[in-house]
């Protein structure tokens, strides 16, 4: 599927969710979404490799309760608190190797920045005997419904396309509509 067809059913779903017409979310963010294109191409989101990377992803935020939020919890809040944002957490197993689930959090926030997404990572401290599994959170919500991805999976211009386009939908919608912070929505 390409990205253009990606972001139009994002902005029909997205557009009935939020009462709009299909024309009003799809012509509000297009030009965003589509600004690096060139000579009529679609603009993709490009591969990326992490093992050059220095890491920089955030500490996990602290709950109410004054505990360690799970990486997930710590990437669900940030999302819901920065509307437009991408909060990435990540559960590393052993198939990183050498590598460091920080690096791979990074790489991700890269190509989100390099597409005008604002993004932060997180990763959960223990490591798990199966493989690595990563999570993209955009307003509060998991991108995938049906889970995790694989570390290939995540890095892949199919998932960070759609998170891309997810994020600048999410954003447009939420902000056409007064919403500015999800937080006092709950």
């Amino acid at each position: 599927m390409s990205l253009l067809s990606t972001f139009a059913s994002t902005a029909k779903s997205k557009a009935a969710a939020f009462g709009l017409s299909t024309a009003m979310a799809f012509s509000s963010v297009v030009p965003a979404l589509f600004s690096n294109a060139a000579n009529g191409q679609e603009a993709e989101a490009q591969p990326v490799s992490y093992t050059q990377l220095e890491p920089s992803c955030a500490p996990l935020m602290i709950d109410a309760s004054g505990f360690e939020a799970e990486a997930g919890a710590s990437a669900h809040s940030y999302s819901k608190n920065n509307l437009g944002s991408v909060g990435i957490s990540i559960y590393p197993g052993t198939d990183l190797g050498d590598q460091s689930p920080h690096k791979l959090g990074t790489a991700l926030q890269s190509v989100m920045d390099k597409y005008g997404i604002s993004a932060s990572c997180f990763v959960q401290d223990d490591v798990t005997a199966a493989g690595t599994s990563v999570q993209f959170h955009i307003a509060g919500l998991s991108w995938k419904k049906d889970g995790y991805l694989t570390v290939s999976q995540s890095l892949s211009q199919d998932t960070l396309a759609g998170v891309i386009a997810e994020a600048r939908t999410a954003k447009a919608l939420l902000a056409e509509n007064g919403v500015n912070d999800l937080a006092l929505n709950n």
